[in-house]
């Protein structure tokens, strides 16, 4: 006979030439054809992120249970994440574009199809308190305009703010009514 999606119940039976029968115990065996799917529900697909993001979703499977859900960030390794049917994990992003991808596997080690999405973390700072070899980030930013227009051309970075004001290490720059933000409109070279 045909198996059917879920639980599958076996038995085999035994006929002998003499008219005589018998049946084995049965067992039982798990049908999923369909592959895990893994949705994002934060960040949105082209968001602006900041340098330290949550990243969640959840994934579903038709009949196995969910064994993990794995994600990756740009070319770095799989990491396995909190969760699987609601799953989060803390992630950090550099300036410029990064794509996030993550996919869920069910208890028969099937894996889902891979899931995409991309980011930005598209505004560097730049701070007379600063180091041009800072990375550009609200907690170490680079010094010169001239750095950060190199460093925002080779990465692809949309927006530099300039700022001014106090900055620590443990707070960061604090842009908010003590700056400008550059579009990528704004900047030439």
């Amino acid at each position: 006979s045909n198996l059917q999606e879920g639980v599958n119940t076996l038995v085999a039976r035994a006929e002998s030439d003499q008219n005589s029968s018998a049946n084995s115990g049965s067992i039982e065996l798990l049908v999923d054809t369909l592959r895990p799917v893994v949705s994002f529900t934060s960040p949105v697909d082209g968001a602006d992120v900041e340098e330290s993001i949550m990243v969640s979703g959840t994934a579903i499977n038709n009949i196995s249970d969910l064994t993990g859900v794995y994600l990756q960030v740009d070319t770095n390794g799989w990491s396995l994440v909190s969760g699987t049917a609601d799953w989060s994990t803390n992630v950090t992003i550099t300036p410029g574009y990064h794509t996030i991808r993550a996919y869920a596997v069910n208890s028969l080690g099937t894996p889902g199809y891979t899931n995409t999405l991309r980011v930005q973390n598209g505004i560097l700072y730049v701070s007379a308190i600063g180091l041009d070899n800072n990375p550009g980030t609200r907690y170490e930013p680079k010094r010169s305009i001239l750095s950060a227009l190199a460093f925002a051309q080779a990465n692809d970075i949309s927006h530099i703010s300039l700022t001014i004001g106090e900055h620590n290490r443990s707070q960061g720059l604090n842009p908010t009514g003590s700056g400008i933000t550059l579009s990528a409109n704004d900047i030439s070279i």
